[in-house]
C-alpha cells in the first residue's frame, strides 16, 4: 500500500534498524528514514527531547508503588520483613505491565504540549500545528 502523505522516521543507528528490508519498506510506504548520529538523540529525537524521561519516570513509580503494595501486604499479612518475598517472574509482572503502559499512554495523551514541545526543539515544526493530536489508544486492547 502506498500512501499519498510523506513520513518521517526518526532512528539511531543501530544497523537492525537500517536494513535493506526496511530501508525497501520505507520507500514503498512514502516513508523517509533518518539515521540520527551517534550520541546526538538527545537532540535530534523529538521523543528523547520531550516523552521519554516522562515515561520512564511514571513507569518506575508505577513499579515502585507496586512492589511497596506487595510489601506492605506481606507484612500486614504477618510475613516477617526477613521472609518478604516478591514475585518478579514475567507471568506475574505481564498483566500489571500491560495495564501500566496503557495508564501511560492516557497520562502522555494528555500532555500534547510536551509532545509538541519535542518537535519543536528537534526543529521538526509540522507536527507543531495546532490540530496536531495524538490517536487512539493503541493499548487498550492489552488490559
Amino acid at each position: 500500500m502506498i500512501y499519498e502523505q510523506k513520513a518521517l522516521l526518526i532512528s539511531d543507528v543501530f544497523r537492525a534498524q537500517h536494513t535493506q528490508t526496511l530501508k525497501d519498506l520505507m520507500t514503498a510506504n512514502n516513508c523517509i528514514l533518518q539515521k540520527v548520529p551517534a550520541n546526538m538523540t538527545h537532540h535530534l529525537q523529538p521523543l528523547d527531547i520531550s516523552i521519554n524521561g516522562l515515561a520512564k519516570k511514571f513507569m518506575r513509580n508505577k513499579y515502585e508503588d507496586w512492589y511497596a503494595k506487595n510489601i506492605v501486604c506481606q507484612l500486614n499479612g504477618g510475613v516477617s520483613s526477613d521472609n518478604v518475598k516478591i514475585d518478579t517472574r514475567l507471568t506475574v509482572i505481564r498483566e500489571v505491565h500491560a495495564r501500566w503502559i496503557n495508564e501511560l499512554f492516557v497520562y502522555l495523551k494528555g500532555r500534547p504540549d510536551d509532545i509538541r514541545k519535542g518537535f519543536e526543539k528537534s526543529g521538526i515544526t509540522d507536527a507543531c500545528r495546532s490540530d496536531f493530536t495524538v490517536d487512539d489508544n493503541p493499548f487498550a486492547d492489552l488490559v
